[in-house]
């Protein structure tokens, strides 16, 4: 049969057309991913309308879209004074996009999955996951490493005086995508939040010293349970109890020598070899495990402890029944006679205070998208809230209408927020005023900052353990989306086995003799633990080596 040459030569043609046109669809896709994942910072005709120092950030006004969480008792930004403040300093308007705190996390998916995006997403829960997802490999976050360069000197000076910041920061190609809240080193009472607190009133009642030592504290708590130190001839104390077990555990584990890399990896410290260990298989651990169901099965500690919810510990604290607690300060509780408990030794004398939290306190504050035309404006908008004077803005709001300075150089709150005329309390006043109270990007420090880890309480008792704090504190570790996908299910498996066995154990209902701890462990190894370790050490090597 002859050929139709005419028609094999048409569907050739047809054919290379397609693969031609499928090519160049290709390049141009990969190249706008290309291009929307490089560095931002030589938009020409943005260069001429920005002022790199000083204020205002533009010459002539500009407007962001930001999208932002708002908490049940916040009113909308723009409504705040220092925001209205803020745009008069610095010649660009913002239209917020206000998202309810309780639909953020499916606010930012939708939005994210529909490919509107607002110019800045803002204190809306990026997680890391988000930040490697969005920013290093679909560019819809723009990576910020030559803006920052360009036009962020107080995130630059940042990144110098505490590198561990940059690292944190920094995804896996190398790249940085977000902007966090920042704790200042120094404010050691907000690193220290959740601590132990003791009734100073009931230790002298029954004339004891306060505990150094598990045993110590064993011997007291006892005393707590038995001698009726609250006086009302019931035996209603509770001598130990907290917010949860967890934070109760990360209090203890100092004196078991546990969580020396401080609060922002629960589960992963180093041990004396420099190696990765996961925390809940070592023997140590077992033995604070043991410790506390001692105290549970003798009614030291809270029986209610796994289940227990912060209006019941603030209803129960008011009852006179506390003796010792692990959490916030007990300004929260609005109780008296209650001192930070210093740093407890342990039986093979562990003396550290672990539950220090990293200074990379939230990393995905703020992230620039790729559908914002002005992305260096943006930047020293943002770069403004990392400098002394923007935490000073957007803590205290403006001298002379809601804090003066007093002579000896201390920042207080005028009349309209600690007595306001309308009778609303420091918390709704300050929301009034400024928006930060609920965190904010920039820097928290302590002589701008008015929560209760400022309180006298708390500043002393960061004090007693400061010498004890650990030395190296991890944030979180940032994982590849290959690597998020195998740990997702490894984590899910294995830490929910961990928690179910450690409330089994403290609780009494399984025993962490060596036949149930060598089973437990040999479960831990069936489930994954091995590989779960190998992509921790991974994340971790990157983030050591970063520069």
């Amino acid at each position: 049969m002859i050929p139709n040459w005419k028609i094999l030569r048409n569907s050739i043609s047809l054919v290379l057309i397609i693969v031609m046109c499928t090519v160049s669809l290709t390049a141009c896709g990969k190249k706008a991913t290309e291009a929307a994942k490089k560095d931002v910072g030589n938009n020409q005709k943005e260069s001429k309308l920005i002022n790199e120092s000083g204020m205002p950030i533009v010459n002539e006004p500009i407007t962001l879209k930001v999208m932002a969480s708002q908490s049940p008792t916040q009113p909308p930004f723009n409504e705040t004074m220092v925001m209205q403040e803020y745009e008069k300093m610095t010649n660009m308007r913002v239209e917020w996009n206000m998202v309810p705190w309780a639909s953020i996390k499916e606010k930012k998916n939708i939005t994210l999955a529909s490919g509107e995006y607002p110019d800045v997403f803002f204190r809306m829960k990026v997680t890391l996951s988000d930040i490697v997802t969005y920013g290093a490999e679909q560019g819809v976050f723009l990576k910020l490493n030559d803006l920052i360069d360009q036009y962020a000197p107080n995130i630059k000076q940042m990144f110098e005086e505490y590198p561990e910041i940059r690292k944190g920061l920094t995804a896996p190609d190398g790249g940085i995508y977000c902007l966090p809240r920042v704790i200042d080193a120094d404010f050691a009472s907000m690193r220290t939040g959740v601590r132990f607190w003791i009734r100073e009133d009931w230790l002298k009642k029954l004339g004891l010293k306060e505990p150094t030592t598990t045993e110590e504290l064993y011997d007291v708590l006892k005393a707590f349970k038995d001698k009726d130190p609250n006086g009302n001839d019931e035996a209603d104390e509770i001598p130990l109890t907290g917010l949860n077990i967890g934070g109760l555990i990360i209090d203890l584990s100092g004196a078991y020598g546990l969580n020396n890399r401080g609060k922002g990896q629960l589960f992963i410290d180093q041990n004396d070899n420099g190696e990765l260990r996961f925390i809940p298989a070592d023997e140590q651990y077992r033995d604070m495990i043991l410790y506390l169901n001692k105290l549970y099965t003798e009614g030291l500690l809270d029986q209610e402890i796994f289940t227990k919810k912060w209006k019941t510990v603030v209803a129960h604290a008011s009852n006179d029944i506390f003796g010792c607690y692990a959490g916030f300060s007990p300004v929260l509780l609005n109780q008296e006679g209650y001192i930070g408990l210093g740093v407890i030794e342990g039986p093979k004398g562990d003396k550290l205070f672990s539950g220090v939290m990293p200074i990379l306190e939230t990393p995905g504050m703020a992230v620039i998208t790729s559908s914002n035309k002005y992305p260096e404006a943006t930047m020293r908008w943002l770069d403004y809230m990392y400098s002394e004077e923007g935490a000073r803005l957007f803590n205290m709001g403006i001298e002379g209408e809601t804090y003066n300075v007093t002579s000896d150089g201390k920042y207080e709150f005028t009349d309209i927020i600690t007595n306001n005329p309308d009778g609303l309390s420091l918390d709704q006043a300050r929301n009034l005023y400024m928006p930060s109270v609920s965190g904010w990007a920039g820097i928290t420090m302590e002589k701008y900052f008015r929560g209760s880890e400022a309180s006298i309480p708390a500043l002393e008792a960061a004090k007693k353990t400061k010498p004890y704090h650990v030395k190296e504190v991890w944030p979180n570790l940032t994982y590849t989306t290959e690597e998020n996908s195998k740990l997702s299910g490894l984590s899910a498996d294995i830490l929910n086995y961990v928690k179910e066995i450690r409330a089994k154990v403290i609780i009494g209902q399984y025993k962490f003799d060596d036949r149930g701890w060598n089973k437990y462990i040999e479960t831990l190894n069936k489930m994954g633990l091995k590989e779960y370790m190998e992509i921790n050490t991974q994340a971790y090597e990157r983030y050591a080596n970063s520069k």
